[in-house]
C-alpha cells in the first residue's frame, strides 16, 4: 500500500488525489472556507443558504408537500427560496439544526488520505451574501487550512447508513478523542511521550469520576 501510495497519490495520479465529493452530485457542493467568529462548536459547519437549499431539495420539496403545496407550487417555491430567506423554509431548517438531523462530511485533498474527513453538524448561514464555508479554527489543524482562499468540499449524509458511518469521523483529529472517552488522540500532533504521559493521566482520572 505505501509503494502504491508514494506512486500513484504523491504523483498526484490516484483517484483520492481528485476533488472528491464536489461534483455534480445533488448533495454535494465545494465553497472557500472562512472562520466562525464568537462563540463556537468545532464540530458544526456553517453552509450558505444556496448551498444548503440546493442539497436539501428533495427534503424542502417533501416538507411543502406537508404544508398543502402543490408539485407545481412546490418547484416555484423552491425556486424563489434559492434567492430570499423563506420563512416556511427556514422553519424547516431551523428545526432540522436543533433537532441536529444535518450531518455533512467534509476533507481538504489529499487529506482524505490521512484520516483526516471529519464530520460536521450542519448549520445554515442566513446571509445570503456569504457564500462560503464557515468552520471553527480548533478544526482545521489536520487540513493545513488558513483562510487564504483555500476550499472544501463537503457531503451531505442524509440516510441513517451515512449517518451511522459519519459518527466515526467525529473529532478523531482533536486533541480529546470523541470516540473513546478518556483518551487523546493519536493525530493530536503531539509526541508520542506527550500523547503516552495524557493518556495516563485520563486513565488515572477515569475511576475516580466514575464513582462520582
Amino acid at each position: 500500500m505505501k509503494k502504491l501510495n508514494r506512486r500513484n497519490i504523491f504523483h498526484k495520479k490516484a483517484i483520492s488525489r481528485k476533488h472528491i465529493c464536489s461534483g455534480n452530485l445533488p448533495v454535494t457542493g465545494r465553497r472557500v472556507i472562512t472562520s466562525i467568529t464568537g462563540l463556537i462548536d468545532p464540530n458544526q459547519i456553517v453552509v450558505p443558504w444556496k448551498l444548503a437549499v440546493s442539497a436539501l431539495a428533495v427534503h424542502i420539496t417533501n416538507e411543502l408537500y406537508r404544508k398543502g403545496f402543490t408539485p407545481l407550487k412546490a418547484m416555484r417555491h423552491l425556486n424563489i427560496t434559492a434567492y430570499k430567506v423563506d420563512d416556511v423554509v427556514d422553519d424547516f431548517l431551523r428545526r432540522m439544526e436543533e433537532q441536529r438531523k444535518i450531518l455533512g462530511k467534509s476533507h481538504r485533498n489529499p487529506s482524505n488520505e490521512y484520516l483526516s474527513i471529519k464530520a460536521f453538524w450542519v448549520a445554515v448561514n442566513r446571509s445570503l451574501d456569504d457564500e462560503s464555508l464557515k468552520i471553527a479554527i480548533l478544526a482545521c489543524p489536520s487540513y493545513n487550512a488558513d483562510f487564504d482562499g483555500d476550499q472544501m468540499p463537503i457531503r451531505f449524509c442524509l440516510d441513517k447508513e451515512s449517518k451511522a458511518k459519519a459518527y466515526g469521523s467525529f473529532g478523531h483529529h482533536q486533541t480529546l478523542d470523541k470516540n473513546v472517552p478518556f483518551r487523546v488522540s493519536g493525530l493530536a500532533g503531539m509526541p508520542a511521550t506527550h500523547l503516552m504521559n495524557l493518556n495516563m493521566m485520563m486513565h488515572a482520572i477515569k475511576p475516580e469520576l466514575d464513582n462520582e
